[in-house]
């Protein structure tokens, strides 16, 4: 292991503890929608943020954007210097937390979708419902 990388995870081990006093008190993020995206607009001018919430990590907040069709989530440390890409995972559980709130904020709510074309097979009103979409060409 290199001289520079024994550096590098001392000071990650030892950051690690350090938590802004406001949002170690409060439990809660403190970093409203335009902040994130005053933070963020230097990477993507296109990106909206959508939510700012407490992320399952002490410390962090996390932003959703949304940018064109897509949505993302990233993290923001409380004193608004960090950004984190990536996922969260749970240790102990092996969970992936940020692919868990991907599959929430990616939700679609199929009673919004117009099936007054819709070809229907089956009972109209059975308890489950596909929705299947297709391009006749």
């Amino acid at each position: 292991m290199t001289k520079f990388s024994v550096l590098v995870s001392l000071l990650l081990l030892l950051l690690s503890g350090t938590v802004s006093p406001s949002l170690a008190a409060s439990g809660k993020c403190t970093i409203s929608k335009k902040e994130a995206f005053d933070v963020l607009k230097g990477f993507d001018q296109r990106a909206k943020v959508t939510d700012v919430r407490k992320s399952p990590v002490e410390g962090l907040c996390e932003v959703s954007l949304k940018a064109g069709d897509k949505t993302f989530i990233v993290y923001i440390d409380s004193s608004m210097k960090y950004l984190v890409l990536g996922s969260i995972v749970d240790v102990k559980t092996r969970t992936n937390l940020t692919q868990q709130r991907m599959t929430d904020v990616n939700r679609v709510d199929t009673s919004s979708i117009p099936l007054d074309d819709a070809l229907i097979l089956g009972k109209a009103d059975a308890k489950y419902k596909v929705i299947v979409f297709d391009d006749p060409d």
